[in-house]
């Protein structure tokens, strides 16, 4: 089956249909892993190849500097983390697939996506998927208005599972996740950025994460405005259910 050009950032065509055919089993790839489908995996993977210059190498200045002029992402310290915890095949650069993991992730991903993403840094710590889990049930308790069973699920309990984690010890790694939670809300993009960047390589600007109701009756903003502020909302409250534990 012939290729059609599918860029939106002025890829010339024989590159665009080039960069189609080398991609097309990664592209199929992630639209089974991630929140994108084939076409726009392709696009963003072709983005990548015009951001690294076709060398495919996206250091951590590169990252940087992307997120900040495309996102409006600001917190060097948030996105090193980011780009640390994302570089599986290279510790240093960033390739095609993984851009693309990172940016469904940012764009698309649930509180409880970016959670168990984030707890990645924390894989050499004690007992650190049962915090990553007692947080997701938090999130869970939360979205399911079950306040009566909340008290059970409260981080703190974790230090009672075994005696391997001392008070002080179970302190310190609270202390560290309620930094970890600060930085992650600092990594969801604003609206008046993030719609105008995924119009570079996407029309599915509402997804099936939608608030109840008629979804067509809101605006691209005021749909897309809504999810970020719950997202917000959701890693604020577990700061400040996590706090009294530290």
């Amino acid at each position: 089956m012939p290729y059609s050009p599918i860029n939106k950032c002025g890829l010339p065509v024989t590159i665009d249909i080039r960069l189609q055919h080398r991609f097309s089993d990664i592209g199929s790839s992630l639209s089974r892993t991630t929140y994108f489908n084939k076409t726009e995996s392709l696009r963003l993977l072709q983005m990548h190849y015009m951001l690294t210059k076709e060398n495919g190498i996206m250091d951590i200045s590169r990252f940087v500097k992307f997120m900040n002029v495309f996102l409006g992402l600001k917190n060097v310290e948030a996105l090193n983390k980011v780009h640390q915890i994302s570089c599986k095949t290279n510790n240093k650069y960033l390739t095609g697939p993984e851009f693309v993991i990172v940016l469904s992730l940012l764009l698309r991903g649930t509180v409880s996506d970016l959670i168990d993403f984030w707890f990645d840094l924390y894989k050499d710590k004690l007992r650190s998927t049962d915090y990553k889990c007692s947080l997701l049930q938090m999130i869970d308790t939360d979205n399911t208005n079950k306040a009566e069973h909340h008290q059970k699920l409260n981080i703190d309990y974790i230090m009672h599972l075994d005696d391997r984690i001392s008070l002080e010890d179970h302190r310190k790694f609270v202390n560290e996740i309620v930094t970890g939670l600060k930085l992650l809300r600092s990594i969801i993009p604003e609206t008046d950025r993030k719609v105008p960047f995924m119009l570079l390589f996407t029309s599915r600007l509402l997804d099936d994460d939608s608030p109840r109701g008629n979804v067509k009756s809101y605006r691209v903003y005021d749909y897309n405005e809504y999810r970020m502020n719950s997202m917000q909302k959701t890693i604020s409250k577990l700061i400040t259910q996590l706090e009294p534990s530290m």
